[in-house]
């Protein structure tokens, strides 16, 4: 997102946020993959390993699927496809 120095790929100036997280609706939105890779994997992962996992190949293969989950998200973000699509959204499309 630094780089790019922006967070949504597909669209230049996009205003159509979901609801209480602000990620786009219309195009690839870097944040989701970041969100779920950084924040929510730091915080989720130890309270699910330590409360309710207790098991360490548990603990392993939920890991692994939610990288999986962060890596489809990024990629997804990267083709710059939405998440959560809007479906009243049609894209303008040229007349051959």
């Amino acid at each position: 997102m630094g780089g790019r120095m922006s967070h949504t790929v597909g669209l230049v100036n996009d205003n159509s946020n979901l609801f209480s997280v602000g990620w786009s609706r219309l195009a690839g939105d870097l944040r989701i993959a970041h969100f779920i890779g950084m924040h929510a994997a730091l915080q989720v992962l130890p309270l699910l390993a330590f409360y309710m996992l207790r098991n360490t190949k548990a603990t392993l293969f939920v890991g692994l699927l939610y990288a999986a989950l962060a890596t489809f998200t990024l990629v997804q973000a990267l083709k710059g496809k939405p998440l959560f699509p809007d479906k009243s959204f049609t894209p303008l499309t040229e007349k051959s």
